[in-house]
């Protein structure tokens, strides 16, 4: 699980976000005016389900940042 969450860090980092919290299951990061999530739930010993969220008052930039952390983690990660 930590390899996931340590996946979503760095794709936030890469997109120029603070990280405010980083716990087991929840990632949350901040830029200008934008804030983004990621919250993991784990499915099973080998399977985690993501959770990607972004907010901000432009509709156009949240779904630019999600979509862009969204793609980080499917480069990294196997998705099934």
């Amino acid at each position: 699980m930590n390899y996931c969450r340590q996946y979503a860090v760095d794709a936030m980092k890469r997109r120029g976000y603070t990280i405010l919290e980083s716990s087991t299951y929840l990632v949350v990061g901040d830029k200008d005016a934008t804030v983004a999530s990621v919250s993991l739930v784990p499915l099973s010993n080998t399977s985690i389900y993501m959770i990607i969220r972004a907010s901000s008052s432009d509709l156009g930039l949240v779904k630019l940042e999600r979509d862009a952390i969204s793609d980080y983690i499917h480069k990294v990660v196997r998705m099934d």
